[in-house]
């Protein structure tokens, strides 16, 4: 069985996201797939949708927080569940990537609502296996 690069913790009232990688890109990609794979883990129909993202940010930690908290967006207000993420370019103030998945039907959205992504307890570190890094999600 594949390591998913993420584990998914108990947190008072919010969840904890523990992810691992390789490098950074990794790491964020992997970020992205625990967090949806939580709160819309299946579904979509149609043609697949693709949307390319271009964020900046101070650091490293607050481009994570809005990677993860612009994927929410678009779940939220367009009902895309992205499935396949390509960062084309990550810096610790910058990040590029093309986003492929599909649109969801509402009933089929059949995890808890995750509100955000917060900055309680965050952290990334460059360890000797790769990266890693603690989200907290507010449900």
């Amino acid at each position: 069985m594949q390591d998913p690069g993420y584990r998914i913790g108990d947190h008072p009232s919010d969840l904890e996201l523990w992810v691992w990688g390789r490098d950074r890109k990794e790491l964020f990609i992997n970020a992205a797939r625990g967090m949806l794979n939580y709160t819309a883990p299946s579904g979509g129909a149609g043609p697949p949708l693709r949307r390319r993202v271009h964020l900046t940010a101070s650091n490293q930690e607050e481009l994570l927080i809005a990677w993860l908290n612009e994927l929410l967006f678009f779940l939220e207000t367009g009902e895309e569940r992205y499935r396949s993420f390509l960062i084309t370019g990550l810096s610790d103030r910058e990040l590029q990537a093309k986003l492929e998945g599909v649109k969801l039907r509402p009933e089929e959205r059949l995890g808890p609502e995750i509100k955000g992504a917060t900055y309680h307890q965050l952290f990334i570190r460059k360890t000797e296996s790769g990266w890693k890094a603690h989200i907290i999600l507010d449900l």
